[in-house]
């Protein structure tokens, strides 16, 4: 993992899940982030793999995007 994308990666020392920001545009209501694996994400992307998510939330929907890949690094987020 780089140094960069550290801070969106899921801690694996507690149950809490990393929310800090990939994108955020207050004076838009826009705001994306990297939710890391849970054990919900892990059994319904079994075969997919695509056990992380970008959780974006915009001011007409919010929506999650299943991903395997870091978006920022490209690193295997199920390692």
């Amino acid at each position: 993992m780089c140094k960069f994308c550290e801070p969106y990666k899921h801690n694996d020392d507690d149950d809490s899940l990393s929310v800090d920001l990939l994108f955020d545009q207050p004076q838009l209501d826009y705001l994306a982030c990297v939710i890391g694996p849970t054990p919900i994400s892990r059994r319904q992307g079994e075969e997919s793999k695509r056990t992380a998510g970008i959780q974006i939330h915009t001011p007409l929907d919010n929506f999650s995007i299943p991903i395997r890949y870091c978006p920022i690094c490209g690193k295997d987020l199920n390692e």
